[in-house]
């Protein structure tokens, strides 16, 4: 017996053989795109998957701590004990916390980008201006008048 046959006995579906090979065909889905989906054609691989093994501690506990009420109450082991929301000092939610901080580095970039954007087109105008500065000196030193240039 497979792990999914039970699963389809709860959920009243008729188990097909051919459910387990989900991964046949993936590649023809409309939305696949091979730079983003490079491993949904491989079957259930032990460690493919495992975001426990690829994240950091620190991004593991992040991630638990915005969704590890949604993790516990969907069955999933927690990879340290306190994960989920967790309560401030101050009696607040540390996940609405977190969000909030996560919104304002969001902003925070944004505002870098558009400071980058203008000291580009800052930069852009002085060359341009050097330029033009550069040019009229030299016409100057050649003698050419004012109304040749």
């Amino acid at each position: 017996m497979t792990a999914l046959e039970p699963l389809c006995e709860f959920s009243a579906l008729d188990f097909q053989p051919r459910m387990l090979e989900y991964f046949r065909g993936a590649t023809d889905l409309t939305f696949y795109d091979p730079k983003h989906h490079r491993r949904i054609a491989r079957p259930l691989t032990p460690g493919l998957r495992n975001w426990r093994a690829q994240m950091s501690r620190i991004e593991a506990w992040a991630f638990e701590t915005l969704a590890g009420k949604l993790l516990s109450d969907l069955g999933y082991p927690l990879s340290s004990p306190g994960s989920g929301p967790i309560q401030a000092d101050d009696g607040s939610n540390v996940q609405t916390c977190l969000e909030e901080a996560l919104a304002e580095i969001g902003r925070a970039h944004r505002a870098h980008v558009e400071l980058e954007a203008k000291l580009a087109r800052s930069e852009n105008r002085r060359v341009r201006a050097e330029r033009k500065l550069a040019r009229a000196e030299s016409l100057e030193r050649d003698g050419v008048s004012e109304r040749f240039r």
